[in-house]
């Protein structure tokens, strides 16, 4: 008789543990290796970083046995947000779709478009992209950003779109995780996880008259 595998067990136990952490909404273990995603409420809670990494070596994973993610919800900032207006996906002929994203900032409106194969996984991609490429107009080449990788997630009955992108002018190197809630759509997901991975960084970027 084979005996039950204690791995599921392992990874119920890290995923409740990590959401006992203060400042942690849920969290996501999945995979083999595994891949382990931390969703935060707003701005960052101070040490939870530290606190996730303890609690994964706690759980007997080392930390090259296992990818980390950490991911902010971002708390409402109405005088230093670039707020989105929509996300579109277009499909002017069999196999290709184009993504448009509009955002609005002081009351200007700047629009991107990017085209690639139709499909969930490349349109996802698209859209962030789009949005990637809106964000650098309002910025007026001040910053730069790359997409790492954008996937969707399914979790606790929500729909949840992850996003990781780099600023290419930051001294430090460190990845910038959004994560939104897909209430709508998966393109608009995509999009405010862009901006939730961004918008961290935006402050000292956009001018703000009083």
């Amino acid at each position: 008789m084979s005996l039950p595998n204690p791995v599921p067990r392992l990874f119920e136990r890290l995923r409740a543990d990590l959401e006992g952490i203060p400042g942690v909404r849920y969290a996501v273990v999945e995979g083999a290796r595994p891949n382990i995603y931390v969703i935060c409420d707003g701005s960052e809670p101070a040490g939870v970083e530290l606190a996730v990494r303890a609690r994964v070596a706690r759980s007997g994973l080392r930390a090259d046995q296992a990818d980390i993610q950490i991911g902010y919800l971002a708390a409402p900032q109405p005088r230093r947000r670039v707020y989105l207006v929509r996300v579109e996906m277009e499909y002017p002929r069999i196999g290709r779709a184009i993504a448009t994203t509009v955002l609005e900032w002081r009351g200007e409106l700047f629009e991107a478009r990017m085209e690639g194969e139709s499909g969930p996984v490349v349109e996802l991609r698209i859209a962030a992209l789009a949005t990637i490429g809106a964000l650098e107009q309002v910025l007026e080449g001040e910053l730069t950003f790359s997409l790492v990788g954008i996937r969707a997630l399914r979790a606790f009955d929500q729909d949840l779109v992850v996003a990781l992108t780099r600023c290419e002018q930051e001294s430090v190197d460190r990845p910038l995780v959004g994560i939104s809630l897909a209430t709508q759509t998966l393109w608009r997901g995509a999009a405010l996880a862009v901006l939730n991975a961004t918008n961290r960084l935006l402050g000292n970027y956009l001018a703000i008259e009083d």
